[in-house]
């Protein structure tokens, strides 16, 4: 039987990866097809039906434990892959959030420092009016009391 991969992630046949080519699959040659989210189908070639082969496919395959056990491994790390992944991507987004919180401290932190240095400046132009407020004060104190004073004198 003859096989003919035309897909672009390529099809295991009899544990070898074949891309856009053809291979050629005899009684109990085993085929791997990916499919989505990690899955993959596996099938193993049974010519009795076509009365070109009399024993069970399973027990003709050469090398089968060693295949399946590397096609075990090589699932496994897949497998291992896709979760390390998945965590890179949760703490790659904690950490977004983590940079993003951070720099909303820091703009608050900037806008209270604006806002304490206008305090800061108006604080200082009330005691600058106050001072002048003040010698305003004793000045016209001073003008009463000369005016208190001459009266008391012409009186």
């Amino acid at each position: 039987v003859e096989f003919k991969d035309t897909s672009r992630a390529g099809t295991l046949v009899n544990g070898n990866t074949v891309v856009n080519n053809r291979e050629n699959l005899l009684h109990g040659g085993t085929l791997r097809i990916e499919g989505t989210n990690r899955q993959h189908y596996d099938f193993v070639l049974d010519l009795r039906p076509a009365k070109l082969a009399v024993t069970d496919p399973r027990s003709a395959l050469g090398g089968g434990p060693r295949v399946s056990g590397l096609l075990n491994k090589r699932d496994r790390l897949k497998m291992q892959l896709g979760q390390l992944q998945s965590t890179i991507r949760k703490k790659d987004e904690l950490i977004f959030e983590q940079e993003k919180q951070f720099y909303e401290v820091v703009a608050r932190i900037k806008e209270r420092e604006a806002k304490d240095r206008q305090n800061e400046e108006e604080c200082r132009k009330y005691q600058a009016d106050l001072v002048e407020l003040e010698k305003k004060l004793e000045e016209t104190r001073q003008e009463w009391t000369e005016k208190l004073k001459a009266l008391y004198t012409k009186n």
